[in-house]
């Protein structure tokens, strides 16, 4: 090989490899189902079978006086994926698509926990890379610097950006109502938890935002705030310097062990009221193994639907089916389990408003188990817990 041809190989090659990793990133958004929920560049999304779309649509029908209609107010809306390159570091995307956390804590939602893989999260990243449009010029900025915090904390308050955005759990001076909160619509709902800026955005990008958001994005519901470049310089040296208050603390996780039996009979329709809040939404009329198998994750054909769904429990990859209520090694009913793992995960997927538990949001290993259920919702309160804890004791009676 001469050394021009080689000189040209290696030229190319990186970029080869770009192409496979976004050809790659391509199925794994597929197989992952990402456009159920965002818009994704070159895929687009499925309004017609999207969880978004179908929530929408039944957001706007017609109320009627015959009957109780379904009701949704999770999952109306989930950003568009076109620009997100152009404005979070790549190594962010990478350990969020692998670890989620709660970004915006004025929902109850956040990113469902799939089983991604660190690969899958790098080739979904590339895919996304390769097909946004060209980034938008952002100008060298200075380095944050301590002397512009207490301006920026000052800027922060007078613009009214606690109004929609958290700061961990800084105090601005004041309290925006809940009801006042729903009246600014979905960009108070949507605004992010700034704290998690410094490992969202470089410093420069921060302040491209902050002056112009739509310059940067724009599909954002963010509106241009009224600040002077100084105080925009001065908001974003807030942002990366200032201490976002004292963590709250982490939610206590319940045991097994802990669910103490009700003191009353528990039947079928205790539980069916249960698991009618959300969990049928996936785990529904799953006899042929179609449900329930999408994200990414393994069929397993769980209905809990029907008492005689649940007592079916679910299918095993050689087609057996196994209990969900049958104590495993540990004790613990696999129902009950995944259950419960949701409640260890809230401490990073289900942040109220101001209770920041102040958690790294990239994490050097994240924890690989089984996702929590509901995905991406808060936990089965505790009482309810208890109800199908005492259930499972009692024998599952109908």
């Amino acid at each position: 090989m001469t050394a021009r041809l080689l000189l040209l190989t290696l030229l190319l090659a990186p970029a080869a490899a770009r192409a496979q990793d976004a050809d790659a990133g391509r199925a794994a958004i597929e197989r992952y189902g990402c456009t159920s929920c965002h818009e994704v560049p070159g895929l687009g999304q499925r309004t017609e079978t999207s969880c978004v779309g179908c929530h929408q649509e039944v957001a706007r029908r017609p109320r009627s006086g015959f009957g109780a209609r379904p009701h949704v107010e999770h999952y109306l809306r989930a950003p568009s994926l076109e620009h997100v390159t152009s404005r979070l570091s790549r190594d962010y995307l990478v350990r969020f698509l692998v670890d989620p956390h709660d970004v915006r804590p004025r929902l109850e939602e956040t990113m469902p926990r799939l089983p991604v893989t660190e690969r899958d999260a790098r080739d979904i990243v590339a895919y996304l890379e390769r097909v946004a449009p060209a980034r938008p010029a952002v100008a060298r900025s200075p380095a944050p610097d301590p002397s512009r915090v207490a301006e920026g904390a000052e800027a922060f308050r007078n613009a009214g950006c606690a109004a929609c955005h958290s700061f961990g759990n800084f105090d601005p001076g004041f309290e925006v109502p809940a009801e006042t909160v729903r009246a600014l619509g979905e960009q108070a709902r949507h605004a992010p938890n700034l704290r998690f800026v410094r490992e969202r955005m470089h410093p420069d990008v921060a302040l491209a935002w902050i002056r112009d958001p739509r310059a940067v994005d724009p599909h954002t519901l963010m509106d241009r705030p009224g600040v002077t470049a100084e105080q925009a310089l001065a908001i974003r040296d807030f942002l990366y310097l200032a201490s976002p208050g004292a963590p709250a603390p982490v939610p206590d996780v319940p045991r097994a062990a802990s669910l103490r039996p009700l003191d009353r009979a528990v039947g079928w329709a205790d539980v069916r009221r249960i698991f009618g809040r959300s969990c049928i939404h996936c785990h529904a009329h799953a006899d042929d193994g179609s449900s329930a198998g999408a994200l990414g994750f393994e069929p397993v054909a769980l209905d809990l639907s029907t008492y005689e769904g649940v007592l079916a429990g679910v299918r095993a990859p050689d087609g057996s089916r196994r209990s969900v209520l049958e104590p495993a090694e540990d004790g613990t009913p696999p129902l009950l389990a995944r259950l419960l793992r949701r409640h260890a995960e809230a401490g990073r997927d289900v942040v109220p408003h101001r209770r920041d538990t102040l958690i790294r949001a990239v994490r050097p290993h994240a924890d690989t188990g089984p996702a929590g259920m509901p995905l991406g919702l808060p936990p089965v309160p505790e009482p309810d817990l208890r109800v199908l804890a005492t259930w499972i004791a009692r024998g599952a009676p109908r």
